[in-house]
């Protein structure tokens, strides 16, 4: 899943489409985050030694992560930008629960 929505997420399908889910849904201790999609993230760097590289965060260490940062589908090198540097922060949801109230919606 990803926080917030993304363009360039969007360029990957035909006829793209999302649903919303309130982070108020979710049992935060069923959640883990990345700052970018978790395979590059710990794939090689590149050089880029950046604190959101090799880690996965809490919802509250994520929150400082975004205050520090950004959002990154709201930063400049969103576009054109190489496949490993962050382009959205993605959710890892460790259970089903909530994900199935909305599913047939």
């Amino acid at each position: 899943m990803i926080i917030g929505e993304c363009g360039y997420c969007n360029t990957w399908y035909k006829n793209p489409d999302y649903i919303k889910i309130p982070i108020k849904e979710f049992d935060m201790s069923t959640v883990s985050f990345t700052y970018g999609d978790s395979f590059p993230t710990f794939a090689p760097t590149y050089g880029d030694k950046s604190e959101y590289r090799q880690n996965i965060y809490t919802f509250d260490e994520i929150k400082n992560i975004i205050d520090k940062y950004g959002r990154p589908q709201e930063l400049p090198w969103n576009e054109n930008t190489p496949f490993w540097r962050p382009l959205y922060i993605e959710a890892q949801v460790w259970s089903d629960d909530k994900i199935k109230k909305y599913r047939d919606e």
